[in-house]
């Protein structure tokens, strides 16, 4: 059985819109650009804070409870 995606677990329904669509749905705080709660962020060193911060699937991918493999 496959991961869960970003865009899956957030339910964005922006994933057509996503640079990390459709193949980097899995890290996709490596990818620049990507769209967090409808604001697009910028380059990796100045979204990685937020991400460890605030984003819900990064904690969940980091800390086992989301799968991505």
């Amino acid at each position: 059985m496959a991961g869960t995606l970003c865009w899956q677990h957030m339910k964005c329904g922006r994933e057509i819109n996503c640079p990390a669509y459709p193949d980097r749905g899995f890290d996709c705080w490596n990818v620049e650009a990507t769209l967090c709660r409808g604001e697009r962020q910028g380059k990796y060193g100045d979204k990685i804070r937020n991400c460890r911060e605030i984003c819900e699937y990064y904690d969940g991918v980091m800390n086992g409870r989301i799968r991505v493999t």
